[in-house]
């Protein structure tokens, strides 16, 4: 069989686009194709916002289609300029608002890119903003128990530092009732005012530690970063984060984005198998199901599966990304 029989012979399979799962795609930016959508193979499309004016688009999207389109509502970092500075809650009332009314959206695509420029002046756009901007989505994400789809470009380093910071916050709630067993067992009879309940000082720091752990909890279920470009140290980086913060992330990965790339057969191996998606990154939805078989392959050669292997894979991977999600993968 030669490789255009084999690419035909992919596309062919329905049973093999029944796993496949496209991690990230922007359809509604060529409205003229997204009808495509009902006729896809593939299994579910993951559509991500880039910014307010295209979330309606994406919300009437995933109504029309709501089997098949997992919403994604969000600032993308080249639009990060457009939300005021510096960001405050009140600026994501919107954002808040629509994924209140689609309790199966991700927060997405946001994230930080240090070489985007603005095409009308030719202009870097700020970074400062982008960064706020990101860190101000991560944190709704958090809040609202949402995964998260990130764009990074050549700062990766930042990313890790920000994901530092976060995995650093998080802390182990204390077990209080256990702590006053242990002190009323080891200083039995040395007090006769100790009736077993707390006192003021004592509930005091037991609520602020409480708000502070509440605080810090306001971390993104799963982080999923698409088309990953970066480096094999930082995969390792990420996913060896302390605090259960590293077994949060998923790496997704394109052939539009990827596929030119001599490192991406390392980046795709550095990867957990439990933490490995495949996309398309597509606006023209006429051509997911061919970019999403492509993805699978590069996947599959560079990790040695089969092409049904890796679909499966993939899919079981996108269903954990997706499980703190109400109407998640069926």
């Amino acid at each position: 069989m030669t490789s255009t029989d084999k690419d035909q012979h992919d596309l062919d399979n329905d049973a093999l686009h029944a796993d496949l799962v496209d991690a990230h795609c922007h359809p509604t930016d060529t409205p003229a194709t997204l009808g495509a959508v009902a006729t896809l193979r593939t299994r579910r499309v993951l559509m991500m916002g880039t910014r307010e004016g295209d979330w309606d688009a994406i919300a009437d999207a995933a109504s029309k289609w709501p089997t098949r389109v997992v919403p994604a509502f969000g600032v993308h970092p080249w639009f990060a300029h457009t939300v005021p500075t510096p960001p405050s809650a009140s600026a994501f009332t919107s954002l808040e608002r629509i994924l209140a009314s689609h309790p199966g959206a991700l927060v997405g695509e946001i994230g930080i890119d240090s070489v985007a420029k603005d095409r009308t002046t030719g202009e870097l756009y700020p970074f400062d903003q982008q960064l706020a901007v990101f860190r101000a989505q991560l944190a709704l994400a958090g809040r609202m128990g949402r995964p998260v789809s990130v764009h990074t470009v050549r700062a990766h380093g930042c990313l890790v530092d920000v994901m530092r910071e976060m995995a650093g916050k998080r802390q182990k709630k204390r077990n209080w009732k256990k702590e006053r067993e242990l002190d009323r067992f080891y200083t039995q009879g040395d007090s006769d005012d100790d009736d077993g309940n707390e006192h003021g000082g004592e509930k005091e720091q037991r609520e602020e530690e409480e708000e502070e752990v509440s605080r810090g909890a306001s971390i993104p279920p799963a982080i999923m970063h698409h088309s990953y470009s970066g480096s094999t140290e930082t995969i390792r980086a990420l996913v060896s984060l302390p605090n259960g913060m590293g077994a949060r992330f998923y790496f997704s990965f394109s052939t539009g984005v990827n596929g030119r790339s001599p490192k991406t057969t390392d980046h795709i191996r550095a990867v957990p198998d439990d933490r490995i998606l495949i996309e398309s990154d597509l606006h023209d939805a006429q051509q997911i199901d061919a970019a999403v078989n492509d993805a699978c392959r590069m996947v599959a050669e560079a990790k040695g599966w089969t092409m049904k292997e890796t679909a499966e894979r993939t899919r079981r991977n996108a269903e954990r990304f997706l499980e703190s999600v109400t109407n998640a993968i069926q």
